[in-house]
């Protein structure tokens, strides 16, 4: 599925660090590297030194793919992710750029196209699992170095960048053959209910939004799905802190969804309205591939 790539540059940064999978091309299989323990070790056998708290990737694109997951020509790098926290990934070139963060299923978290010029930038919370993040360019078929940018708030995390491959064409879709070595999503709630006057939608226990409680009990895949037929639905993951993880804003449509692998604990979904004082009926899914998630009504922000 994916083919080896000449004169990659991975520059890491954290305190703990982990080697990555990486697809053996002649297998077709994923293999993990034991953990690095020996940072100069590590730099010398890997190209890898470490510059403020960034993992700095230099390749360059044979011939870029489309702007969708799992397009041959596509750059893909494996994300493992091990504490909270904030990261911003920034993806450079002198073509038209086009980045996306990935879910551990290779379903799409975020893109996005010309945050600074023709560059782009992603900024999100993310919770520990494994996250793909898949480079390329708006329009197919462009040749040219670019430069990845990955940075996260916190010093004390520990994570891992690796380059997974370049997808290439071939019989089978990659994203099946993940999908075929992972559990079934399994609906675990739903409610359908109303607000009465919508709060703000871009922060946490703002009154007039609706909060459901959801307890974790083991490390699982979650998908929330808001739907609002007659409005723009806007969706909050927050902590037991109630501090916000992720957002989103027209996942499809106007609907949202967050799809996050989260670790054991409590949490709190939060929906609202893009405008402030709406009214109207919803529809949650909450759906997972462990029957250990439960989610119940909490309450209305007064």
């Amino acid at each position: 599925m994916f083919k080896n790539v000449t004169n990659i540059i991975l520059v890491i940064s954290s305190l703990s660090l982990l080697s990555c999978s990486q697809k053996n091309i002649t297998g077709g299989e994923m293999h993990l590297v034991n953990p690095v323990n020996n940072v100069p070790d590590a730099e010398e056998s890997l190209g890898v030194s470490f510059v403020e708290n960034s993992y700095i990737v230099q390749s360059e694109w044979v011939m870029s793919g489309e702007s969708s997951p799992n397009s041959a020509g596509n750059h893909v790098y494996q994300l493992n992710v091990l504490e909270l926290a904030e990261i911003d990934i920034k993806l450079m070139t002198s073509g038209d750029a086009y980045l996306m963060l990935l879910d551990n299923n290779f379903d799409l978290i975020k893109v996005n196209d010309d945050s600074d010029g023709l560059n782009s930038k992603i900024s999100t919370f993310v919770m520990p699992g494994v996250y793909y993040i898949e480079v390329t360019t708006f329009s197919p078929d462009y040749s040219g170095e670019f430069e990845l940018v990955l940075t996260s708030d916190n010093s004390e995390l520990s994570m891992s960048l690796s380059f997974l491959g370049v997808v290439e064409e071939s019989e089978g879709d990659f994203n099946e053959e993940v999908e075929a070595q992972t559990s079934e999503l399994l609906e675990i709630y739903s409610d359908s209910n109303s607000w009465i006057s919508t709060g703000d939608y871009d922060s946490a226990n703002s009154t007039g939004n609706i909060q459901y409680e959801m307890y974790v009990n083991e490390e699982s895949h979650v998908v929330i799905d808001l739907m609002y037929p007659s409005g723009d639905a806007y969706l909050l993951l927050l902590d037991d802190s109630f501090s916000i993880i992720n957002s989103n804003d027209d996942h499809v449509g106007l609907d949202s969804q967050i799809s996050m692998v989260l670790s054991p604990g409590v949490y709190y979904l939060e929906l609202s309205n893009w405008s402030a004082g709406s009214a109207g009926d919803f529809e949650l899914i909450v759906s997972s591939d462990q029957p250990t998630v439960s989610v119940f009504y909490y309450i209305e922000v007064e």
